[in-house]
């Protein structure tokens, strides 16, 4: 086994694997990294980037900038959605097909454009267990209201949604 040493003793946390000036390329491992101590939480053994491809339940859907990164546990998606075929229907505006199904929930606001009624903030909201993104308004009193596909009152109504989740 490799143990690290300084001025030739055997050494703890005080070895550097390279310096500013003087990198190492790449790094190849079979396991995972642990970052701050020994213990399995401690370890970063995933790691993936890709695209995904947003739907919704009623018509169709243009997206475009779809992309997810998973760090360990976490997941972030994104997405920029804009012509909705369908802006009758009242049935809530869902969207599915993010790569990873969600451990947990998340919510989290999108920036949007001609969704009426929608009040000051609309967010995304992604359910224990879920693995499509539900679309919500704050009404007045509290509560909260779902988006359907008639309040994409405009042939230009588009979303833009960030979310990051655990897995």
């Amino acid at each position: 086994s490799l143990i690290p040493r300084y001025n030739g003793a055997v050494s703890d946390n005080a070895v550097d694997l390279g310096t500013s000036g003087n990198r190492f390329k790449d790094l190849y491992l079979g396991g995972g990294v642990r970052l701050g101590g020994t213990a399995a939480a401690n370890s970063l053994d995933h790691y993936e980037e890709g695209t995904w491809t947003p739907s919704v339940s009623v018509g169709s859907v243009t997206y475009s900038e779809a992309k997810y990164t998973r760090i360990g546990r976490v997941t972030h998606v994104s997405a920029y959605l804009n012509s909705f075929t369908n802006r009758t229907s009242s049935s809530t505006v869902t969207i599915s097909g993010i790569p990873i199904v969600a451990d947990g929930y998340a919510s989290q606001g999108v920036m949007y454009q001609y969704i009426q009624g929608a009040g000051d903030a609309v967010t995304a909201y992604l359910s224990d267990g879920g693995s499509a993104i539900l679309l919500y308004s704050t009404v007045s009193g509290g509560g909260y209201d779902s988006i359907s596909h008639s309040q994409l009152n405009s042939s230009s109504a588009n979303v833009f949604l960030s979310l990051t989740y655990v897995v």
